[in-house]
């Protein structure tokens, strides 16, 4: 095992079952009215991993994201992609739901089929029974799309909750928490070991149950479907150059279109290639990193309730390329209506309670 890094930003604090430690006017709840659904109180603030990590990245697309709760009106591929994905991982195993969460997608694509594309549906029910096949003959979780709040504290009377959907839990022998992350380049393998998402998630999952998981499993999903091999017209064949970016799935599919038999050598060539574009990594949870993580997590919260939710500072810098609020800032930048913009090109956000579940691209 390799030595321990360790990092001089973070402090470390006792491992504690109290979210509310350290957090300012934690029993100072009593005045506000009570959900009678869901116990919370009423008048209340929603914080998440995605809301934190948008205010450090950059605090006006935390403004517009969070406060003025706008997104683009037509859709970003990447963005439904990995939405979609998790709709419909989310109802696997579940034959009627799955039907339903389909027929939602396709009616979602033919709204949006010039923003995403005449092949996404293809491409995407592609992905998705490719996915099946892969893991077709192993365990699937106790539970899907674990929605979780866990009260921090209170800021000037409110309540403030720690929000989040954990994607996937696992009860048995170890515990499990899933995570699913579809990707266009190969992740990162020393950057899942320190994700600070995985971390605050198995924070929750222990002050929810008084037991911290053992592993989080990355479900990583390429979200882009496997090529078929070139087909060579004069031989009326299929080329045998190797690539990578060819499965056995793709490759039958490419032989069953043209009405000829799968060759057994190259099914078994291409199942190699399997794992390019389906693969998972359990990462054994470290108690000491979800610790300093989930403090620094309280501590970024407590600045965003306090005084950030109307900050203006601009990070600019080489993200603002894919921001999806860069038309706004360029707007103020050069003078322009920011607020007709708005109007034209941006919609209010459905919902906020917890973090969008998107593509990695």
């Amino acid at each position: 095992m390799g030595r321990r890094i360790s990092l001089p930003s973070f402090t470390y604090t006792k491992p504690s079952l109290n979210a509310s430690e350290g957090f300012p006017n934690a029993a100072e709840d009593g005045d506000k009215p009570v959900n009678a659904e869901s116990g919370r109180k009423e008048a209340s603030v929603n914080i998440s991993y995605s809301q934190v990590e948008a205010f450090v990245r950059c605090p006006e697309a935390h403004y517009w994201a969070y406060v003025r709760r706008i997104t683009p009106a037509t859709s970003i591929k990447a963005l439904t992609f990995g939405s979609d994905m998790h709709k419909l991982l989310q109802f696997r195993g579940k034959k009627f739901m799955l039907r339903q969460a389909a027929r939602e997608i396709s009616e979602t694509f033919n709204e949006n089929i010039n923003a995403l594309g005449d092949d996404y549906l293809y491409n995407l029910k592609t992905i998705w029974s490719d996915y099946c096949k892969q893991w077709r003959n192993t365990e699937l979780p106790t539970e899907t799309e674990h929605r979780f709040e866990i009260l921090l504290g209170t800021y000037k009377g409110e309540p403030i909750y720690f929000v989040g959907v954990i994607d996937e839990i696992y009860e048995g022998e170890l515990k499990r928490l899933g995570e699913h992350k579809t990707f266009s380049r190969d992740p990162s393998m020393i950057s899942l070991h320190f994700a600070i998402q995985a971390a605050l998630y198995a924070k929750a999952r222990q002050l929810e149950t008084g037991e911290l998981p053992d592993i989080i499993q990355w479900d990583h999903i390429k979200s882009a479907p496997a090529s078929y091999p070139v087909w060579l017209e004069k031989s009326k064949r299929f080329s045998v150059s190797a690539s990578k970016s060819i499965t056995e799935w793709s490759y039958k599919r490419a032989c069953e279109e043209r009405s000829i038999v799968p060759d057994p050598v190259w099914i078994d060539s291409y199942r190699n290639n399997n794992s390019n574009f389906f693969f998972r990594t359990p990462i054994e949870v470290n108690p000491d990193h979800v610790e300093r993580v989930f403090e620094t997590f309280k501590e970024k919260a407590k600045h965003i309730v306090s005084s950030g939710m109307n900050c203006h500072h601009h990070h600019y810098g080489r993200d603002c390329s894919w921001c999806k609020y860069q038309p706004l800032c360029y707007a103020e930048y050069s003078g322009a209506d920011v607020e007709d913009i708005i109007s034209r090109d941006y919609k209010e956000k459905e919902t906020l309670d917890t973090d969008e579940k998107a593509s990695d691209d």
